[in-house]
């Protein structure tokens, strides 16, 4: 849903400058399975907000997903981030990217030996109802646990690695919801 090409190019140059590959290039392909994970609670309850047009909600999901690659590039010691991908409605592998009711934007790394993915969405409740069904598949099966958060002002999702210890989930959970 990129569509600006400014805010497009500067999005690659966040990749580029974090020595990653933005979406597009030949050399960023998606893994097969989703990494397992371990599930962490989604944020508290926050009074409904007024619907966004479809310009606001994807400038939103745009000026988001800049705000994390920004602060995860001024801190790369701290938020390591390998093979960095955004996706497009063309190539997301669950085919949701742009569909109603799920994330405009989808964003996915490696960290500690596992998939990360960062997904904006229109609104909380949609973010709200992506965090929860996450979390509902890694309770049922162990071998999906996730560590999920929810940034409740940014209408976003982030999903890291079981395999991330709890101090570097911590790391990224208070970054991600400090944007």
């Amino acid at each position: 849903m990129l569509n600006d090409l400014g805010s497009w190019c500067l999005l690659s140059f966040l990749c580029c400058a974090c020595n990653q590959t933005p979406s597009g290039s030949k050399d960023a392909a998606p893994s097969a399975a989703p990494a397992p994970v371990a599930a962490v609670p989604a944020a508290a309850s926050v009074a409904p907000e007024a619907p966004l047009s479809d310009e606001a909600a994807e400038k939103m999901a745009l000026d988001t997903t800049i705000a994390f690659m920004k602060t995860a590039v001024a801190d790369k010691q701290r938020f390591p981030m390998k093979d960095a991908k955004n996706y497009t409605a063309d190539d997301d592998p669950n085919k949701l990217l742009g569909r109603p009711g799920q994330y405009l934007t989808k964003m996915a790394w490696t960290v500690s030996g596992g998939d990360a993915t960062l997904e904006v969405f229109r609104n909380l409740d949609d973010a709200k109802k992506r965090a929860d069904y996450v979390d509902q598949i890694g309770k049922s099966s162990p071998m999906f646990l996730q560590y999920v958060y929810l940034n409740a002002k940014r209408s976003a999702v982030l999903r890291l690695p079981k395999d991330a210890t709890p101090a570097t989930a911590k790391d990224w959970q208070t970054m991600f919801e400090a944007l």
